[in-house]
């Protein structure tokens, strides 16, 4: 984890499906037999599991009844992984956005200097 100030930047992130499917596998249930538990969709499990499909509040208390995982731990680690992708996402635009500019910068330079040389010709 990278410290920025008071915050800890964390390095990675894992999504709530992640952690649903070694529950699963800890429960002994393939993704049918927990959408049939939970009497949610079986395209929703598997959603989830493969990190297609956000938890919500709803979801949260689905898999804290089913699971005896608290729906905070669900909702936190879902909300964690949605801050650290937009902060991925973020730097990446800041990145491209400084590499374009760079650029910029660079075909100004070059303009300007074949400009002054042309000046000095005439």
């Amino acid at each position: 984890m990278a410290k920025t100030g008071k915050y800890i930047e964390p390095t990675q992130a894992f999504h709530p499906g992640e952690t649903l499917e070694e529950k699963l596998q800890e429960m002994g249930l393939s993704n049918a037999e927990f959408a049939d538990v939970t009497g949610l969709n079986i395209d929703i499990i598997n959603g989830i599991i493969s990190c297609k499909i956000d938890v919500d509040k709803k979801i949260a208390e689905i898999l804290e009844r089913c699971t005896q995982i608290p729906a905070d731990f669900w909702l936190n680690k879902q909300e964690n992984f949605n801050r650290y992708r937009m902060e991925k996402l973020a730097k990446t635009l800041v990145s491209d956005i400084r590499k374009d500019l760079y650029g910029r910068k660079q075909r100004i330079k070059i303009s300007s200097e074949k400009l002054y040389k042309y000046a000095e010709s005439l």
